[in-house]
């Protein structure tokens, strides 16, 4: 999202703000959080290089690009089932 080639706003609507901060902000590396998509991985490759190795390394120059918008208060059922999930996959 933060690569693309827009002039509009972006927003990554997320339910509670804490985990995903605390994703963009790891240092998780950025190979392994793209194994899981060839495609991504050889653009950032192919525009990058290996300039980034962390999360937070690709993060940090991006971070005012998106923004990350909590709709936990607009949505307090999906919260509830979200938690209710959790609860069955830790048991």
């Amino acid at each position: 999202m933060a690569e693309s080639d827009t002039e509009k706003e972006r927003y990554l609507y997320v339910l509670g703000t804490e985990h995903g901060e605390k994703f963009f902000n790891s240092g998780r590396a950025l190979s392994s959080v793209l194994n899981r998509n060839a495609t991504l991985r050889k653009k950032l490759n192919e525009k990058f290089g290996d300039r980034y190795r962390t999360v937070r390394d690709y993060y940090l120059p991006r971070k005012g690009l998106v923004v990350i918008d909590d709709v936990s208060p607009l949505v307090p059922e999906l919260v509830a089932a979200a938690a209710e999930a959790a609860e069955g996959e830790e048991k």
